[in-house]
């Protein structure tokens, strides 16, 4: 078994992960290939590849393989013929851990988080708007990164709410890498045929949990710059809810009654303020000056007009 540290926990597991920091003491998450179900009885589905139960969730991709995920402490791989443990790992450490996350009973955003001055800073959206890429942005300007898919928020006492440090990398799509000044050839792609690729954080990657000072929700829209507005009352509610991870999977794991008290708490501690940003590359600048990052000037060109992804 190899032993890793992710989220604040220990893993003992049979796939190798090179991504994950070494750790060692009692496992709290076990990760092992065997057989797993093909479907969970009286289970509700999420999609095609999707279903969740109390206390457990079944993802099934074909040509992948399943991922049966039980008790937030345990992960059983049942792998496609012939498929690459790079492939399942892709899969493992995101969308399957956010499952086990879930049923930790952590409150988890759909967020990428960054280290500001005095804490650190969520940036929350669907898939698409960026979140990745702007992180990446205020990394290559000198800002550490706690996380790029998950943010999981604790309520540590005399701090308040705050952030777990997730994986030391983000994945970021070749065309922003680009724009950063990396080149993309030289990073492992998060997938063959997929031009997204793996960004190491290196000393780049925030270790420690930090105070949540803020929630930014990304809105790509069509206006002429960025402009980031304040939520309040219901919206922060509603903000909180739309971008949990998997929220659709709360209710069939039997977790929605504690989740809601968890997203009713945060929305009455932490602002949360809507980014609208422009899709074009030029805008970064002006996007990045609306966040309390306050970067510095990239050392890399970033003035074209490529899509921001």
């Amino acid at each position: 078994m190899f032993r890793y540290r992710l989220f604040d926990f220990n893993i003992a597991s049979e796939m190798a992960c090179p991504e994950l920091p070494e750790a060692w003491g009692d496992a709290d998450v076990q990760i092992r290939f065997g057989a797993t179900p093909e479907r969970l009885p009286q289970a509700v589905r999420s999609g095609l590849c999707l279903a969740a139960a109390p206390g457990e969730a079944l993802l099934s991709l074909p040509g992948i393989g399943r991922f049966h995920v039980r008790d937030g402490a345990e992960i059983m791989i049942e792998p496609a013929a012939g498929i690459a443990q790079g492939h399942l790992r892709v899969f493992l450490l995101n969308l399957v851990f956010g499952l086990l996350l879930l049923q930790r009973g952590e409150l988890v955003l759909h967020a990428a988080v960054v280290e500001t001055d005095d804490g650190c800073i969520a940036l929350a959206g669907e898939s698409g708007t960026g979140k990745s890429t702007l992180a990446a942005a205020l990394h290559a300007r000198g800002r550490r990164v706690l996380s790029d898919e998950f943010c999981v928020v604790r309520n540590i006492p005399g701090q308040g709410p705050s952030v777990v440090p997730g994986p030391p990398y983000l994945q970021v799509w070749a065309d922003a890498l680009s724009q950063l000044g990396y080149d993309p050839a030289r990073l492992e792609p998060v997938r063959p045929g997929l031009a997204k690729h793996v960004l190491p954080l290196g000393s780049g990657h925030a270790d420690r949990v930090l105070p949540l000072r803020g929630i930014h929700i990304l809105s790509p829209w069509n206006g002429a710059g960025a402009e980031s507005e304040a939520l309040s009352g219901p919206d922060r509610m509603e903000a909180c809810i739309c971008n949990t991870y998997r929220s659709e999977c709360l209710r069939p794991m039997g977790l929605a009654a504690a989740h809601f008290a968890q997203a009713l708490k945060l929305a009455g501690e932490v602002p949360f303020l809507r980014l609208r940003t422009p899709g074009y590359w030029g805008a970064m600048d002006q996007i990045l000056e609306l966040l309390p990052a306050r970067p510095g000037r990239s050392q890399h060109p970033t003035t074209s007009s490529r899509t921001i992804e």
